[in-house]
């Protein structure tokens, strides 16, 4: 957006000539006094601009494109195409929070609980095949966000009231895109043929052998899953169990996968 520091420059130079010439009756002939002046003038107008102009009006033009950036992605235009209402939403945040001058973690911050609600409403009536696309996401993410330290993996896993995570901050860029295009195929797939949330008996064959390889490899660290939110839980346990769980599940045939996770997300 050169254009408008360039626009707003120009403006700047006519307005600070203006004034000018206003100070300066006989600019021809104080010339050096007329240059001081101008100069002056052009200064304090650029720094006011700098501060106070410039930025809203790059704000205002962002917020004005960010749906046109959206659409760009296919995950947003299935969104909008699919479930609008959230679609709408997503994009109100975002005006605001760029209007607002927010930065761009907070913008994220602004739509990530947005996103997540949506996952939970569409991804247990999505496609086998696209939930288990999702699955091998869901490990992409958690096991970068586990080597970032810290306890971003757990607050990703079970997020606190009022203690938002920017997890775009802590992923490589081949995982944002994967999660993109996985979320794309939850939505689409829900809407256009809505799949019937699998019983525990459809899945129970599916769980128990990974239940049973669980507890061989992390043995009574299991126990913590009963009360993952309890306090001075082992985050680091915690989140390591459940990548092990992801990746096994992961493991499977497309269609068996994604039946378990669609099954175990559609769970209060």
């Amino acid at each position: 957006m050169v254009w408008i520091s360039v626009v707003v420059g120009a403006f700047c130079g006519v307005l600070a000539a203006g004034v000018a010439v206003l100070v300066v009756r006989k600019r021809k002939e104080n010339p050096r006094f007329y240059s001081l002046v101008f100069a002056g003038i052009m200064a304090l107008l650029l720094a006011l601009s700098n501060e106070f102009v410039t930025p809203m009006i790059k704000a205002s033009y962002a917020a004005s494109n960010i749906e046109d950036s959206l659409l760009d992605i296919p995950a947003f235009a299935a969104m909008k195409q699919h479930d609008p209402a959230t679609y709408n939403q997503i994009v109100d945040r975002l005006k605001l929070s760029v209007s607002n001058g927010q930065s761009l973690a907070a913008t994220h911050e602004a739509i990530q609980n947005d996103i997540a609600m949506l996952i939970e409403k569409r991804l247990p009536h999505a496609s086998d095949e696209a939930a288990a696309m999702y699955t091998n996401v869901l490990v992409q993410e958690m096991t970068e966000l586990k080597q970032n330290g810290g306890d971003f993996c757990y607050r990703f896993l079970f997020p606190q009231p009022g203690q938002p995570l920017d997890i775009s901050r802590y992923l490589s860029a081949p995982t944002k895109k994967a999660n993109l295009a996985a979320l794309g195929e939850v939505i689409r797939t829900s809407a256009l043929s809505p799949q019937t949330i699998p019983t525990e008996a459809d899945v129970a064959a599916l769980i128990e052998p990974i239940i049973t390889a669980l507890a061989k490899q992390h043995g009574q660290d299991m126990a913590i899953l009963q009360n993952p939110g309890a306090p001075g839980v082992d985050k680091g346990k915690v989140c390591g169990i459940m990548i092990d769980m992801y990746s096994q599940i992961a493991l499977l045939p497309p269609a068996q996968a994604g039946k378990l996770l669609r099954y175990m997300l559609a769970q209060p």
